[in-house]
């Protein structure tokens, strides 16, 4: 009796773990699925540069580079949002203190951007930033009006999908020029879901990449948060719910006929949870 008691234990631990091995199967290939479906919205956005920092009231300097960022398609137009911090390095600099001739300076960074491009394979389209929102790290760059129009298919942006920890997500991106642009991805789990002071997921991999459920719902974008108001270079990996983005995305939209701006200085409207956001400062 103990020993067919034993064998039946054995027996169900045995299936227990055939159990789980099929259900990881399948979530990866439902994860395939999801990056075969979606991984051409995903885009590299390059742009030069050029920083001017000033600090005590004097310059300190204005660098110049190219930068390149990862970025999603959101609209047929060929608008494409990436995150602020990766399109414009100023952002890392803004709100630094330095010693400049033993005085401690609060840094300042303006950035112009030129030769701005939304990178699709071998093909490169003029484009501009037409709007930025450095608070949630995002920004939205346009085709320039009369360029040749973009075939990518864009990331419909809807109301995310109420998520809980540890749901499973899968993060898209793309590889370098070096690397064929080949499509990347990962897949993750929902680490933490923020209300206060504005929503937020955590379980984001890929800066500026979309994130998605198993199922296909686009979750929203990964960006860059600040985690503390007094240490600039203090932050976290989150994902902006995919109407936040969308809501902005409305509004970069509407610029898409005004003359282009090399400055980044351009800020959305009040959006979802900013009263929130105030009281949190």
């Amino acid at each position: 009796m103990k020993t067919r008691l034993v064998s039946m234990l054995t027996a169900a631990v045995v299936l227990a773990g055939m159990a789980n091995v099929v259900s990881a199967q399948d979530a990866k290939a439902k994860a395939r699925e999801v990056v075969k479906k979606n991984a051409e919205s995903v885009v590299w956005v390059t742009a030069v540069v050029k920083v001017e920092i000033t600090g005590g009231g004097r310059s300190l300097g204005n660098p110049e580079s190219k930068v390149q960022a990862l970025g999603t398609v959101i609209d047929p137009t060929g608008l494409t949002v990436v995150a602020f911090s990766a399109i414009d390095p100023g952002a890392a600099v803004n709100g630094r203190s330095m010693n400049v001739g033993g005085e401690n300076v609060k840094l300042s960074a303006k950035s112009e951007h030129s030769q701005v491009k939304i990178v699709v394979g071998d093909q490169e389209y003029a484009s501009r930033i037409v709007m930025s929102d450095p608070d949630l790290d995002l920004a939205f760059v346009l085709p320039d009006k009369g360029e040749k129009k973009m075939t990518v298919p864009p990331l419909k942006l809807e109301k995310a999908p109420k998520l809980e920890v540890l749901d499973e997500l899968v993060c898209l991106g793309r590889l370098p020029k070096v690397l064929s642009q080949e499509p990347a991805a990962a897949m993750s789990e929902v680490s933490a879901v923020v209300k206060k002071p504005r929503t937020f997921i955590l379980g984001g991999r890929t800066l500026g990449g979309p994130v998605l459920t198993l199922d296909g719902a686009v979750v929203g974008i990964t960006a860059s948060y600040k985690t503390d108001p007094a240490n600039p270079a203090g932050s976290t990996m989150v994902i902006v719910p995919a109407e936040d983005v969308m809501e902005i995305a409305k509004q970069a939209l509407l610029k898409k006929d005004e003359p282009a701006s090399s400055e980044t200085t351009t800020k959305p409207a009040a959006s979802k949870n900013a009263d929130d956001v105030k009281k949190a400062d």
